[in-house]
């Protein structure tokens, strides 16, 4: 699938000393996806003998027009920038797709602010990591979504993790498979969202920030935040489709310029070092956006660790949302028309999406630990119920509720019985199959002048071979069926869940929500035993055809039928 990169621009409101030097803004916001850069105001216009005449102080503007996805004005809320911008990229997160969304600009203009915001206004990471984690909760019957992160600095040229301090100038590396990786970053496993956003809070307090003319608090180095989410279908039986991808969200260091910020000494070197990384993160941009350079193109991501980095979040297989902030002081005149300038190339950056999918075979030894984790789960939250389950005085039938909840696991279970058998039988018939086809090679090599095999040692095996076909067939058809009645199960079992959460009584929604986790914990570990079941007897079937084929090869080497 091929996309354009989507790019918005947020212009950030005047502060204080803007709104007291009153002056026109720079920009001008004509809708959500227009906006004027150096407009022409009317005020401003000299007359003379009732005639319009240039004002030889002032300079002429611009008036150049920028369109873009999405503009959003000084009024727009962090929410709405979020539901703009990185909402819709979360679905295709859980589907399969890897995602990126960065903050570019000058420093001073919001980019921080929109990607961390504060405890009154959070900003697109927290909300992000909310939305992430309730879609986990909501699909947890259908898929297995596990979510783990991590979080680094760029600081003059120097890669530090945020979430452990003490590594800091950490080495880059390209691996073919997973691509950018970081030796020695740390990787967290959160177990919810108030954790992960508990390490969030940890790391923006571990990243470099000074104040400068031109901003108060302002980032000194580039953050990214990365969450990498692992998926699999409840419904996996002996293989299953793995879906792996990863959330990019950046946070750049603005652009600067000496005579605004007027930086001196450590803090010159560290805006000489940031602009150093965006002059080539720009770079990269023109390249990907040249469409007239056909074939292949050379980008020049190895410039600066900023860009090596960011090279599998910009276009290529990553579903990427740019946000430009931009200031409207005329202060930021220049600055604010390179950002400008830079958003409406990168449109022309086109992604090939593609989901990251991988096939992948359970390990049977590690099924034993994985049921004892499971089992012990279920046994936690047994002895929670019994501790709880007092009943409670609602006028909704609590005790009906709870048999047609286990009823619907039950059917469920049986359900899922059948498809491993199903898919048993299948790999069974196919590896049947395969020997099969093994044997007539070896067959049509050995045959000869001398020696040719019997017709009815041919026709045997492809008789067999045939029959094995049909059977496949039905087995694939019976195992759709299987999973539409698991697909009707799944929408009863929503259903349920929906008809508890309606329940007035808070402390009957507690038992309710306790017994569905222990339902699923125990379908969990009976589902893992019986895959484990599977997997000997697949094993069993596949060393009895061995042997089988063995004697079978020596007779029909020597045609005794």
């Amino acid at each position: 699938m091929s996309t354009n990169i989507k790019v918005c621009v947020r212009v950030r409101p005047e502060n204080e000393k803007e709104r007291a030097a009153a002056q026109n803004p720079v920009v001008s916001v004509v809708d959500e996806a227009l906006l004027v850069f150096d407009p022409v105001y009317t005020a401003n216009v000299t007359y003379f003998h009732g005639k319009a005449v240039k004002d030889p102080t002032s300079r002429k503007p611009r008036d150049v027009k920028f369109a873009f996805d999405r503009v959003f004005s000084p009024s727009t809320t962090n929410i709405e920038v979020y539901e703009q911008t990185t909402k819709c990229v979360l679905r295709s997160l859980v589907d399969g797709y890897n995602c990126s969304v960065f903050a570019y600009g000058a420093t001073g203009a919001g980019k921080t602010f929109s990607m961390l915001g504060s405890p009154k206004t959070p900003g697109v990471i927290f909300l992000s990591m909310m939305d992430l984690y309730n879609i986990k909760e909501s699909e947890q019957d259908d898929k297995h979504i596990d979510i783990s992160v991590s979080y680094l600095e760029v600081y003059n040229e120097n890669i530090k993790d945020l979430l452990s301090p003490s590594n800091d100038n950490l080495p880059i590396r390209e691996d073919g498979k997973q691509g950018v990786i970081i030796p020695g970053l740390c990787v967290k496993e959160p177990d919810s969202a108030e954790e992960l956003l508990q390490m969030l809070e940890k790391g923006n307090k571990n990243r470099t920030q000074h104040p400068t003319d031109a901003n108060a608090e302002s980032s000194r180095s580039h953050a990214v935040f990365q969450v990498f989410v692992r998926i699999r279908n409840s419904a996996a039986g002996l293989s299953e489709e793995v879906k792996t991808s990863k959330l990019s969200l950046i946070d750049l260091a603005g652009s600067e310029r000496a005579t605004v910020t007027k930086n001196r000494g450590a803090r010159f070197r560290e805006g000489a070092n940031i602009n150093k990384s965006l002059l080539a993160l720009g770079n990269c941009i023109n390249a990907l956006a040249d469409t007239k350079r056909k074939g292949s193109k050379h980008i020049p991501y190895r410039n600066s660790k900023l860009t090596r980095i960011l090279k599998d979040s910009l276009g290529d297989n990553c579903k990427t949302v740019m946000l430009a902030a931009v200031s409207p002081s005329r202060q930021s005149y220049e600055d604010t028309f390179n950002t400008l300038s830079y958003a409406n190339r990168a449109k022309k950056i086109k992604a090939v999406l593609k989901k990251n999918i991988i096939n992948v075979s359970a390990r049977v030894q590690n099924y034993g630990k994985i049921v004892d984790d499971l089992q012990g789960e279920v046994a936690r939250l047994k002895a929670q119920l019994e501790l709880r389950d007092i009943r409670p005085q609602c006028s909704f039938n609590i005790d009906q509720l709870q048999n047609d909840i286990s009823t619907a696991y039950g059917e469920r279970r049986q359900i899922r019985d059948d498809i491993m058998h199903i898919e048993l039988m299948v790999k069974q018939t196919s590896f049947a199959t395969m020997r099969r086809e093994q044997t007539l090679k070896r067959l049509n090599m050995v045959s000869s002048d001398l020696y040719t095999p019997g017709e009815k040692t041919v026709g045997k095996i492809v008789r067999a071979m045939s029959s094995a076909s049909n059977k496949t067939m039905k087995l694939e058809k019976s195992k759709q069926v299987e999973l539409e009645r698991l697909n009707e199960n799944t929408d009863r079992l929503r259903a349920l869940v929906n008809t508890g959460k309606t329940l007035e009584n808070e402390h009957a929604q507690e038992i309710l929500s306790l017994q569905m986790k222990a339902y699923h914990f125990e379908q969990e570990s009976r589902e893992y035993q019986r895959q484990s079941q599977h997997y000997a007897r697949l094993l069993n079937s596949m060393h009895e055809e061995e042997r089988h084929n063995e004697t079978y090869s020596l007779l029909v080497t020597l045609d005794i039928q």
